[in-house]
């Protein structure tokens, strides 16, 4: 009887092979968050109503944990061309690119979203990505989306910022700029 078992186990065995489909893989941007698909999501849609539809950019939220797990070995990279991941965290995807939330937010990601857009769009239409993105970011918006920022950072940040618009403030006043 075992030896019957042992026979149907080495005959039954399986090798397989996924193959994906050779075309032009659609091209995504991938959003993710470190603690969890909500903020994911909520960034996806930032992005979403951001980027023109007629450019054929998909948006998708993933899984922050599987990206930094499986890496490129993940389905979504061989199923998509994969332009950059936007979130709240890296999940050090060296062949990626990345780009914080709150680069986008402050203004400071617009060089590495220039390098992202650019070879697949013209100057205009990156720019007209640019100031959706911009707007879709303003503080009234920011505010209703508030729980995907790391409050005390951009407070600090703004903080800075009136700092040295103080300083130079000053300066052009003593310089005798102001009247």
């Amino acid at each position: 009887m075992e030896e019957m078992i042992e026979k149907l186990e080495k005959a039954n065995k399986m090798d397989y092979k996924i193959i994906y489909p050779k075309k032009e893989k659609e091209k995504v941007i991938i959003t993710s968050c470190q603690t969890g698909m909500g903020t994911a999501i909520q960034i996806q849609k930032l992005l979403h109503d951001s980027i023109p539809e007629d450019l054929g950019i998909k948006v998708l939220a993933h899984d922050f944990n599987r990206l930094k797990e499986l890496g490129t070995s993940e389905t979504i990279f061989q199923v998509y061309d994969v332009l950059a991941i936007v979130g709240t965290a890296d999940p050090g995807i060296k062949q990626v690119p990345y780009l914080s939330l709150e680069d986008i937010i402050t203004g400071t990601g617009e060089e590495k979203m220039r390098k992202i857009f650019v070879p697949i769009v013209s100057e205009e239409r990156f720019a007209e990505i640019n100031k959706n993105i911009i707007w879709n970011c303003s503080l009234e918006r920011v505010i209703d989306s508030i729980t995907i920022l790391d409050s005390e950072k951009i407070l600090s940040q703004v903080e800075e910022f009136v700092n040295r618009l103080e300083i130079r403030w000053d300066e052009c006043c003593y310089s005798g700029g102001c009247s």
